[in-house]
């Protein structure tokens, strides 16, 4: 969880479209998209590849066209937000820079110490920098840090920094994550939540990290139980699909998460799984287990397996985990979750 300074963490909405996918996700659901392609029984592979690549250009442009219409102006301060952003991911050095200072600026107390850091991340890539970002270097690296000017230009970076992450963060309590999903939803946007924060290092922290997930799917059960139906993100052939949908990290929920012990880590995750997923199942939420560094993928598979194998979760339907699909035994790893839900009688 990341502190905010007042005890809350902030939560990520991650916005979802039930017509398109970024990641490889495998649930437990019989589908989790509908299958845009034709009848495959009088089809030659040649034709049915030739039918999803005709189906897969309509929906990109669709896609497009709905987006297009959705663009900010160049009167609004998204759209120079999103210009400086294009700036800063066009090049690699520039874009590490930027989240390197992003990342230590909440641990930055005073003026003196933004601009001193501004000044040094500015300087690492001075000849990667467009002319305007260089006018603006220029006149940073001639403020005093212990100026008023400093002081300035120290609010203003952490406002600056604070209104761009608004865009990719619900909020910090239920109240302000309820009407972010809730504008969502009125977009036409499916959702899933996720907690930011640094890695939990203590029973306490992972006891929070748990509580905050309980209240977050018990404080918008109610209000995403009562949106109006919308068929396109609510419902696919197998029936209801959770409004709810919350990624958690197995390795949050205990201090030590020990490849080394995969038994120890397995009683002491499946502990703090165990409330989630009957919560989630009570809210009629939908739980996902989202995929960490590759060290932890074997040990966060069997951990997955195991708990929903239990007889109390057996029945469980809405819950999944991620696949990195760019893992060279991504194959593998997919192969097994089928074989696995055939014998759990979910496929």
């Amino acid at each position: 969880m990341q502190n905010t300074g007042s005890g809350g963490s902030r939560i990520l909405a991650k916005k979802r479209r039930t017509d398109a996918t970024v990641k490889s996700e495998v649930g437990s659901r019989k589908s989790e998209v509908a299958d845009p392609r034709p009848p495959a029984s009088d089809l030659r592979v040649s034709d049915l590849a030739a039918a999803i690549e005709r189906g897969t250009q309509t929906l990109g442009r669709e896609v497009w066209r709905n987006w297009s219409r959705r663009r900010p102006t160049v009167f609004e301060r998204r759209w120079w937000d999103d210009r400086l952003l294009g700036v800063a991911m066009a090049d690699e050095s520039v874009k590490v820079q930027m989240f390197r200072f992003v990342d230590v600026l909440p641990r930055l107390k005073t003026h003196e110490d933004v601009t001193r850091h501004l000044q040094e991340y500015f300087d690492e890539v001075q000849h990667h920098l467009p002319w305007a970002v260089e006018l603006v270097k220029f006149g940073i690296e001639r403020v005093r840090p212990n100026s008023v000017i400093s002081r300035a230009l120290a609010y203003n970076a952490r406002m600056n920094s604070l209104r761009m992450a608004r865009r990719f963060i619900a909020g910090t309590t239920v109240e302000e994550v309820r009407a972010a999903v809730t504008h969502l939803r009125q977009q036409g946007f499916a959702f899933t939540l996720d907690l930011l924060g640094e890695a939990v290092i203590s029973d306490a922290e992972a006891e929070a990290y748990q509580r905050q997930y309980l209240d977050l799917l018990h404080g918008l059960a109610a209000t995403a139980n009562a949106w109006p139906e919308h068929p396109q993100t609510d419902r696919d052939e197998n029936g209801p699909i959770p409004r709810v949908n919350v990624s958690i990290k197995l390795s949050a929920l205990v201090s030590h998460f020990r490849p080394i012990d995969p038994e120890g880590t397995h009683a002491a995750v499946a502990e703090r799984l165990r409330p989630l997923l009957r919560a989630a199942r009570e809210c009629h939420a939908y739980l996902h287990v989202d995929m960490e560094q590759y060290a932890f993928k074997d040990l966060t598979l069997d951990i997955f397996q195991r708990v929903l194998m239990e007889d109390e979760f057996r029945d469980f339907s809405d819950v999944g985990i991620v696949i990195q699909a760019y893992l060279p035994d991504a194959d593998r790893d997919l192969a097994r979750l089928r074989e696995w839900a055939e014998q759990r009688g979910t496929s």
